[in-house]
């Protein structure tokens, strides 16, 4: 199945010379929604995505949303697969099994994150439930000798409101959290259990004020990160309806300088809006 992606002519031209993809926070996106959760303030953000469609025919919508005003580009992937468009190396478990990995996040002294090491593809869903839309993500789980906690991201940037189906979104996303923060985040929301299940409230002896919610805000997070390209993927590449000749022309000599562009065509909808 064939991907697109509506962005720039300028953005197009940083992916070729730079071999890469960027990936945004979902702080970064155009819906502020996406990174609320219910229970941890906006810890979606660190959650990376690089949005695309699935949807062959030309969209109005996108075109004039994501393309500079239709004098933008369309990037078309022939291949879904992560593991043919990143940069993907085989590695090997602690139990000696060979895994594939993307040596970014896999090799990464910055970030922890969780298997599989490649950016996954999801299908957005659309919805006005606000239970998917705000997901709760704080985990605990009583054991024999006591309670295990965690942090579950998995529901995070899967779900948009249904004002947003028109965009027949595909996205692929990886999960980075920084590695001097994972540890801190755990504490902060014990804080806020413990503010809880004494029934604290500020000012009152005992109460932890380092919370998520007072501080999660001030943890630091990457606002992108650059994804490698694997050396054989290839561009199908659609000019906007309003591209000017000496946009065409640009694309014509990106097209000479890169391989990646496998060819370049004008949109149908050219002549037909004003």
């Amino acid at each position: 199945m064939s991907l697109y992606h509506y962005t720039s002519v300028d953005v197009l031209a940083s992916i070729l010379k730079n071999n890469a993809i960027r990936f945004s926070s979902l702080s970064r996106m155009d819906d502020p929604d996406e990174v609320q959760t219910v229970d941890f303030d906006n810890i979606g953000r660190f959650l990376y995505a690089s949005c695309w469609t699935n949807i062959k025919d030309e969209s109005i919508p996108q075109w004039s949303m994501y393309s500079n005003g239709m004098k933008g580009v369309r990037i078309e992937l022939s291949d879904e697969r992560p593991n043919c468009i990143f940069q993907v190396e085989k590695r090997r478990d602690d139990n000696g099994n060979l895994m594939e990995v993307m040596p970014l996040l896999f090799d990464s002294k910055e970030y922890t994150v969780s298997p599989p090491y490649i950016p996954q593809l999801i299908k957005m869903k659309y919805t006005d439930d606000m239970e998917k839309l705000f997901p709760k993500v704080y985990i605990r789980t009583e054991t024999a000798t006591g309670y295990e906690e965690s942090i579950m991201l998995n529901d995070i940037g899967k779900y948009k409101r249904n004002a947003w189906s028109f965009q027949h979104e595909v996205r692929f996303v990886f999960t980075a959290v920084p590695w001097e923060r994972t540890k801190e985040l755990i504490k902060l929301q014990e804080n806020l259990l413990h503010n809880f299940s004494g029934g604290l409230n500020p000012g009152d002896a005992g109460y932890e004020s380092d919370t998520p919610i007072n501080r999660l805000r001030l943890i630091a997070d990457k606002s992108f990160m650059d994804v490698p390209l694997s050396d054989n993927v290839t561009f199908k590449i659609v000019a906007g309806p309003k591209c000017s000749d000496g946009q065409l022309e640009l694309l014509q000599l990106l097209k000479e300088k890169y391989s990646r562009i496998e060819s370049v065509k004008i949109s149908k909808l050219m002549g037909h809006i004003v």
